[in-house]
């Protein structure tokens, strides 16, 4: 990969007010992590622990939950690579946004409150934010993908994207549809 963006930490990754915003007082410490172009997914073990949460996997009937007493994450192990990714930064969200709760419950999204709807709606845009923070280092990734495919970045099918989109997941460790969403939302990709 030609490295033509520019990206040594945490901090250049996420920028300095951003990374106040989602980890307060453990923003310096995060945003010292490095941070390689060739690798470019987010450590998310690292942050974790520099957060102070344990993270352990188990079988569950859930993708995951966090647990405030103890400060502990449990993943179910039995999902996919980047689905156990994209649960660790979503229960990490929860970690950060409510710390002082105490209420798991496993139970279908359709149950909830309106307001624990809206706590799922907020850690899940944590996430997203988390595992694939950076505009410009997307946008570089998926031109680099086409490229590598053959395809115009200024003009590309379907067929070229979901491609594209499967190569950038891969590298960023999360799935191509949370990439293709995150994309949208970042208005890079239409919908």
């Amino acid at each position: 990969m030609t490295n033509t963006i520019k990206i040594n930490d945490y901090t250049d990754l996420y920028g300095t007010s951003n990374l106040k915003t989602m980890f307060g007082d453990k923003a310096s410490e995060i945003g010292k992590i490095p941070f390689d172009i060739d690798n470019p997914f987010v450590d998310l073990n690292s942050i974790a622990k520099i957060l102070g949460l344990t993270v352990s996997e188990t079988d569950l009937s859930v993708d995951g939950f966090f647990k405030s007493q103890g400060k502990m994450i449990e993943l179910n192990k039995n999902v996919s690579e980047g689905r156990k990714r994209f649960t660790l930064a979503h229960e990490m969200a929860h970690s950060i946004n409510s710390a002082d709760k105490e209420n798991i419950q496993f139970r279908k999204f359709e149950n909830y409150t309106p307001a624990e709807r809206r706590d799922e709606q907020k850690a899940n845009q944590l996430a997203a934010e988390l595992l694939m923070p950076n505009k410009k280092l997307l946008v570089y990734l998926m031109k680099e993908a086409l490229n590598s495919i053959g395809a115009n970045p200024s003009g590309f099918d379907n067929f070229e994207r979901d491609r594209a989109l499967s190569e950038v997941a891969a590298k960023l460790k999360v799935s191509s549809q949370s990439l293709k969403y995150r994309l949208q939302n970042l208005r890079i990709l239409g919908k």
